[in-house]
């Protein structure tokens, strides 16, 4: 039984907390972060019922939860708040990015990782001279995104949960550390090492999909996509859409979610584009868009990208879609919509001869 403290605020927070409500195993003691999230803070420890200061949550609890440094805050406090926490003899469970930003090594320190059981290093350490292309037979749905913070984590989870209870054996590959939590395996490192060609990327994530392949013998493959897909001009490149190139040349997809930023009036002939768009360069055959809750600003002559996190109430009131969508439409906050649209992708793989 997992009973955490979350440190710092997060934007996954929210969803963590809906999650975590129904779940046995895990609770959430309470959540502290940086000063200026006191606000947010407040009312998310007020939401699940949290009365205690800072130092009882840290002694009450039994897991302390370090999630990326989103917004690039100054990480003192990161250090005083595991420093804290090792002293209360707590297990510290942190996220690979901060992680590797904080530059500890400590053997204390649990990074969310989860590999299948199979040598990762042995394909790490080989070239594309040594390696070949080999035949991915398992269903391949892909979840992908415009470009960061767009929900894709929930839309993964989601999909998973409802295949399973669908009857199907998943095998989760996820973009975001959290879906350890719930199972997942994560990207291997190899695939954002500056160091190793694009080819060799491909060679080498297609291998590991075929080791996980005949390993868990799974009946589908739910594949989360990295970053995003689009250029954005204040400088916020996605990697040019690397990850999710590295991704369609290294599996055949069957079936792709796409993940939006909040758009109040989507359009049809636009949308339409963009699933097209995706095909022609990824190979992702666009089956459902999300429309999620999240949206972002960029300042003039700045690389920085803000982001706002919508709530319920507010896209709710402020979402006006045409009648139709070119695919299957999906509202983060709408779980029966977001259902149907993965009943229809189940019912696609379990129809379609060449994916069977």
């Amino acid at each position: 039984m997992i009973d955490a403290v979350i440190f710092p605020y997060h934007p996954d927070i929210e969803y963590l907390i809906e999650l975590t409500s129904t779940d046995e195993n895990f609770s959430i003691t309470g959540v502290c972060s940086f000063n200026e999230d006191k606000a947010v803070v407040d009312e998310v420890n007020r939401r699940i019922g949290c009365e205690l200061d800072y130092d009882s949550m840290m002694v009450a609890c039994n897991t302390l939860i370090i999630l990326e440094n989103y917004r690039h805050c100054i990480v003192n406090k990161y250090f005083d708040v595991i420093s804290k926490a090792r002293d209360l003899n707590k297990k510290i469970i942190i996220m690979p990015q901060i992680l590797e930003e904080l530059e500890l090594h400590d053997a204390n320190l649990m990074p969310l990782k989860n590999y299948p059981d199979f040598n990762i290093p042995q394909i790490e350490k080989m070239n594309h001279m040594q390696m070949k292309k080999l035949e991915i037979e398992t269903p391949v749905v892909v979840v992908f995104g415009m470009g960061k913070n767009c929900n894709k984590l929930e839309n993964q989870l989601r999909l998973y949960q409802a295949m399973n209870e669908a009857g199907y054996k998943v095998a989760w590959v996820s973009s975001n550390a959290l879906g350890v939590l719930w199972g997942s395996y994560v990207i291997p490192d190899f695939l954002f090492d500056q160091r190793i060609s694009f080819e060799e990327k491909i060679l080498k994530f297609n291998n590991f999909i075929y080791k996980i392949e005949m390993g868990a013998k799974p009946d589908v493959f739910i594949i989360g996509v990295p970053e995003g897909v689009s250029v954005f001009s204040c400088g916020e490149y996605n990697h040019f859409a690397e990850y999710s190139l590295v991704i369609g040349s290294a599996v055949p997809v069957d079936s792709a979610i796409l993940c939006s930023y909040f758009i109040s009036q989507p359009k049809y002939k636009g949308l339409q584009d963009l699933t097209q768009f995706c095909m022609a360069k990824f190979g992702f055959p666009v089956d459902a868009i999300s429309i999620g809750r999240t949206l972002f600003e960029t300042k003039e002559g700045s690389r920085n990208i803000s982001y706002s996190f919508l709530s319920e109430e507010y896209v709710r009131k402020n979402y006006q879609a045409e009648n139709s969508f070119p695919v299957s439409e999906i509202n983060i906050w709408d779980k029966q919509k977001m259902q149907n649209a993965f009943c229809k992708i189940i019912e696609k793989l379990q129809y379609n001869a060449d994916t069977i």
